[in-house]
């Protein structure tokens, strides 16, 4: 009788230890790390959009280049503008000026429309021919500014023309750390326009 009685206790630690192991393979099971093969799916999209697409790169880049000779493309990513799938490509041509192009991916027609940023080697010939006829300097400018708003931080100045008068265009801040804007008549120091930044 005894030995039925340890017997019995055996198997009951038995069983228990094969359930103990289970449960802890089961609970390792469901809190394992993700898969990082699964968590690249951001990539999904464009492999989605690429399937869709009737025209490959290459001819998405032969449509732009066509329809603006003298550009060179590349392709920069695939996009769904309201249910059209796109390329959206980015062009230069030899004198730097830059351009962005989109090309229908099903059927190779055209939108393209300039970068907004302006062409630097034009803005700073511009600024040498303003520079020319400017009589104060930038440095001259910027201490009649401060003298005149005291507390005024100006970090970014560059010349233009406001109705035929040569200008300093001061932007920085001010003692309370908001952005402001002041013109400097770069012709006598004084100061035409006291304006706040918004941008």
């Amino acid at each position: 009788m005894r030995k039925s009685k340890t017997a019995g206790s055996a198997k009951l630690v038995c069983t228990l230890l094969v359930l103990g192991t289970t449960g802890i393979t089961a609970y390792a099971a469901n809190t394992a790390p993700p898969d990082p093969v699964a968590e690249s799916a951001p990539a999904q999209p464009q492999a989605d959009l690429a399937a869709q697409a009737k025209l490959s790169e290459a001819e998405a880049i032969s449509a732009a280049q066509a329809a603006n000779p003298g550009y060179t493309f590349t392709v920069k990513e695939l996009e769904d503008e309201h249910g059209t799938v796109l390329y959206e490509l980015k062009g230069a041509d030899a004198n730097g000026a830059s351009l962005k192009c989109y090309i229908n991916a099903m059927d190779g027609s055209v939108d393209t429309r300039e970068y907004e940023q302006e062409d630097d080697s034009e803005d700073a010939a511009k600024q040498a021919e303003l520079a020319a006829q400017a009589t104060i300097t930038e440095a001259e400018a910027i201490s009649a500014a401060q003298a005149a708003v005291p507390g005024w931080d100006f970090s970014k100045s560059e010349l233009d023309s406001e109705n035929g008068t040569i200008v300093y265009e001061l932007k920085g801040t001010d003692a309370n750390g908001k952005k402001q804007k002041i013109l400097v008549n770069a012709m006598d120091g004084s100061m035409i326009q006291e304006t706040d930044e918004e941008d």
